[in-house]
């Protein structure tokens, strides 16, 4: 899910829908509050001063490792300004385990007065995180858009349990070092915040909280290197390579 509430099921939700050859109104409208969710959460639309939104979404292909919308939109505000006119792209992995790595960039196909051009890139981004979605990007001159974004959509697989695994002499007083400076660090801050807290009971029972939980830990560490081993554990990342491309001249949209 993204900072502003995005989350993977209405990308995915909007995507599938606008794949529907023959949608029912319960499907487009199912589809449309999707749209809409990702519209007005990315840029911040609110149609409570009674604005209006027209927009024409384009999916990705069905089927890969990532998916997701590209929506056009005019926004006409109600105090009669000038329309705003914007681009969005919203990407989710297909497996929820998944996370998006990559990059992504929004391009217009044609210059200002229609002539054909090699793309201009408007937008770029890395990707990253189980939902992207673009900034709004300022399409008011642009000519036909295409969107490409590739990368993988990765997982960490735990690919054998915890190892036990000697450690040096050398580690141990390191270890030995490490705690002593951490327990001292925190005897520091403890009471720094009882000195802060005064009479306050509640707020010296905080900070005894937190100065036993830091304590604890430091300490369970120590234990650990002592014992003459450390944990480690075996990860792998699993890959699954997308590309993903979007055009306004082809694909089915849904306009509204």
């Amino acid at each position: 899910m993204t900072p502003n509430g995005i989350t993977r099921e209405m990308v995915l939700a909007a995507a599938n829908g606008l794949r529907v050859t023959d949608p029912s109104a319960g499907s487009e409208a199912a589809t449309a509050d999707a749209l809409l969710a990702i519209i007005e959460r990315s840029a911040s639309v609110s149609h409570a001063a009674g604005d209006a939104t027209d927009y024409t979404a384009y999916p990705t292909t069905a089927g890969g490792a990532a998916d997701g919308v590209m929506i056009d939109v005019t926004l006409h505000t109600a105090q009669g300004d000038a329309d705003r006119a914007f681009t969005l792209l919203a990407l989710t992995t297909t497996d929820a385990a998944l996370t998006l790595s990559g990059t992504v960039a929004i391009s217009s196909t044609a210059k200002l007065a229609g002539t054909p051009t090699d793309p201009a890139v408007l937008h770029s981004a890395a990707l990253s995180g189980d939902v992207f979605v673009s900034a709004p990007v300022d399409t008011s001159s642009s000519g036909a858009l295409i969107v490409t974004a590739s990368g993988n959509a990765t997982r960490t697989v735990e690919t054998a349990p915890p190892t036990k695994v000697p450690i040096s002499a050398d580690e141990a007083a390191g270890a030995k070092a490490l705690y002593a400076k951490k327990l001292k660090a925190a005897k520091k801050s403890y009471a720094k915040a009882k000195k802060k807290a005064g009479k306050n009971k509640r707020k010296k029972a905080k900070a005894k909280k937190s100065y036993s939980a830091k304590k604890a830990t430091y300490k369970s560490a120590y234990r650990q290197a002592l014992a003459g081993f450390r944990m480690v554990e075996h990860h792998d990342t699993v890959n699954r390579p997308f590309a993903v491309t979007i055009s306004t001249d082809s694909g089915w949209a849904l306009v509204h």
